[in-house]
């Protein structure tokens, strides 16, 4: 049986620390609901790096975003609540405490976790809308596009010569010195 394939976006329940009990103030304990935040290739041996998911929605706010129920696609019998993104929990998981997948979060609820974590960091990031790439009537298409001819680049701009300066009326004359002129 292959190795199962951990993806950014999958949901598993997981207790990261079953026997520990040294857990202080506001550190998870428990089993959870965690989110696979990291991507595939950065998965060194059997390590993720996941946020938790809460069902308290009182924790939302700031940095702890609230994921709706229709940005999660829940497995089927999973109940299927919305969520919040616990981003200032985020850790590693070993791979082989993901225990039972109930389903993935779609685009935008991934989205929501990311931008809990930018706020979490101070990140300040702008996305310009993704625009779909225009369709090519059949007429461009069987046309080769016209060579352009290569322009010189343009010259850097020169910065003007410094001004003479006005000669001073009081200044000594040019050789001599202020006491012998």
């Amino acid at each position: 049986m292959p190795a199962p394939i951990y993806n950014q976006g999958d949901i598993y329940f997981c207790d990261p620390d079953p026997k520990v009990e040294d857990t202080v103030g506001v550190e998870l304990k428990g089993d959870h609901v965690w989110v696979i935040v990291s991507i595939n290739r950065v998965h060194r041996g059997n390590a993720v790096v996941g946020v938790p998911l809460s069902r308290h929605l009182n924790k939302a706010g700031g940095h702890l975003t609230q994921i709706p129920v229709y940005a999660i696609n829940y497995a089927p019998g999973e109940d299927k609540l919305n969520r919040v993104g616990l981003t200032d929990q985020i850790r590693v998981l070993d791979k082989g405490r993901l225990r039972r997948k109930i389903g993935t979060l779609l685009p935008a609820g991934l989205s929501a976790v990311f931008q809990g974590m930018d706020a979490l960091f101070g990140r300040t990031v702008i996305t310009a809308p993704v625009k779909a790439p225009a369709a090519k009537t059949a007429d461009q298409s069987a046309k080769p596009a016209p060579a352009q001819a290569a322009q010189p680049p343009a010259p850097a701009p020169s910065s003007p010569a410094p001004a003479a300066a006005a000669p001073n009326p009081k200044a000594p004359p040019p050789g001599t010195t202020p006491g012998n002129a």
